[in-house]
């Protein structure tokens, strides 16, 4: 499952519903990661925008279970840059 926490949207649930919305929405900028944590059993990892990357943009929250992520939750500490922002 894939929740976006300050998006409209999902969660989406399962391989093909997670291709599908990355299809239809695919992310405009890359990210790069900045740090990681454990925090109650879940890998944090930080991330910045690639066109902006002193600002940290959020966390990605993996859960994990069976070997597997089970969630994935990312959100949004700054404002999201757009594509016009994006480096060629």
């Amino acid at each position: 499952m894939v929740t976006f926490v300050g998006l409209q949207g999902g969660p989406y649930e399962g391989r093909d519903g997670i291709r599908d919305a990355y299809d239809q929405h695919p992310p405009e900028v890359p990210v790069h990661i900045v740090g990681t944590r454990f925090v109650e059993g879940m890998l944090v990892a930080a991330y910045a925008w690639d066109s902006v990357p002193h600002e940290q943009g959020g966390d990605m929250v993996l859960e994990v279970g069976g070997g597997q992520i089970v969630r994935l939750t990312m959100t949004f500490a700054s404002r999201r840059p757009g594509p016009s922002e994006a480096r060629q």
